[in-house]
């Protein structure tokens, strides 16, 4: 079932294994993903990464909090809960 759903969003994306890409299926909290994320897609400073996070609380607080951790180069952009 795994492997079937892995091959449909491939699918769904436009693209396949056989283009060298692949699917991963993460289970955790929303914190948990977007920490995979972080650690996984934005390139160390030295290699030109820099991230944008667009805060409203908390949750984007966290976010350029675990960026900075891994070594980003972190620029946060406050906004009220209400804007």
């Amino acid at each position: 079932v795994i492997r079937e759903i892995r091959e449909m969003l491939l699918e769904m994306a436009g693209t396949s294994k056989d283009q060298g890409w692949e699917c991963v299926l993460v289970q955790g909290s929303g914190t948990m993903c977007v920490e995979s994320v972080i650690n996984s897609a934005v390139p160390p400073p030295g290699a030109g990464g820099r991230l944008l996070v667009a805060s409203n609380g908390a949750y984007g607080l966290r976010m350029a909090k675990m960026a900075e951790m891994y070594g980003a180069e972190v620029d946060v952009i406050s906004y009220g809960e209400t804007e």
